[in-house]
């Protein structure tokens, strides 16, 4: 795995984050049998522009998770 994150921002972040991503590739590994067939990176990121999560399919497959809440302020009125 490769993880690349700003170490100013995020690195209180970086371990937890390696650990969950550890874990969860054991937990599929286990229940389904999946191996990656190349390195896994890990972008830790914090630009809400997705609104906290993302998908692409190209030119990889492609999974966003954003690390702040959305900012619903104009959605509570």
């Amino acid at each position: 795995m490769r993880l690349v994150y700003n170490k100013f921002l995020h690195g209180f972040l970086a371990d937890h984050t390696a650990r969950c991503f550890e874990n969860s590739m054991i937990f599929y590994r286990d229940v389904f049998g999946y191996e990656p067939t190349e390195k896994v990176t890990v972008l830790l990121d914090d630009s809400y522009d997705f609104n906290n999560a993302a998908a692409f399919s190209s030119p990889r497959n492609t999974l966003l998770v954003q690390i702040a809440p959305a900012s619903t302020v104009f959605e509570t009125l």
